[in-house]
């Protein structure tokens, strides 16, 4: 992307639209909102300079990403297919976490 330009276009999908609403939603009045996205890339990088997942991450070819809760069941398939055995076992004991937290969940409902 050439930001050498004064003007660059956003593309609003379905996927973002939430994302840029939420922003939108809590920029102050006297800031645009092309400024306001100036200042949450500023404070993402500050928030991600260490260990933790940089947006550069996502330009490696070999990235895996954890499809959104919702997502459909077939990018969950796609990604526990690829997912490494030392990763898939991490994903498993999160799994049997939240299963257990929801049938906590459930039998308070029910008894």
């Amino acid at each position: 992307m050439n930001l050498d330009r004064s003007m660059v276009a956003l593309s609003i999908t379905d996927t973002n639209r939430g994302y840029f609403k939420l922003l939108d939603s809590i920029r102050p009045n006297h800031i645009s909102f092309s400024q306001f996205l100036g200042v949450s890339a500023s404070e993402y990088h500050e928030k991600h300079k260490g260990s933790e997942m940089k947006i550069t991450d996502f330009a490696n070819k070999d990235m895996m990403v954890t499809p959104l809760f919702y997502s459909e069941i077939n990018m969950w398939k796609k990604y526990v297919d690829k997912m490494p055995k030392t990763e898939l076992k991490k994903f498993q004991k999160r799994h049997q976490q939240l299963d257990n937290i929801i049938n906590k969940k459930l039998q308070e409902m029910i008894g």
